[in-house]
């Protein structure tokens, strides 16, 4: 993960009158970082190399971060997903 960001583009935001599924959005996406606010107030993003999509590979480095926090959290087993695919949502971890 040493390539510098050249450009970024927002892809989703949140919107609770527009119940869409966020795979609309994000799947097949490379290079995705989400951050989500939680209910308690602590900000967590998440990055993945790779595409997201159903029964996604796990070659593609990736990170999840506390922002609040500010805590890094690499996947113990290298090339593991930050991020895993549902149907309805996005799980971070590899679970």
């Amino acid at each position: 993960m040493q390539k510098k960001i050249t450009k970024t583009k927002l892809v989703y935001k949140y919107d609770e009158l527009n119940k869409i599924n966020i795979h609309k959005y994000i799947d097949n996406k490379y290079f995705l970082v989400l951050v989500v606010k939680l209910e308690n107030g602590y900000y967590l993003a998440a990055f993945t190399e790779g595409p997201f999509y159903p029964k996604m590979e796990s070659k593609y480095d990736g990170l999840i971060i506390s922002l609040t926090n500010r805590k890094v959290f690499t996947p113990v087993i290298p090339n593991k997903r930050a991020i895993a695919y549902d149907d309805f949502f996005v799980i971070f971890g590899n679970s």
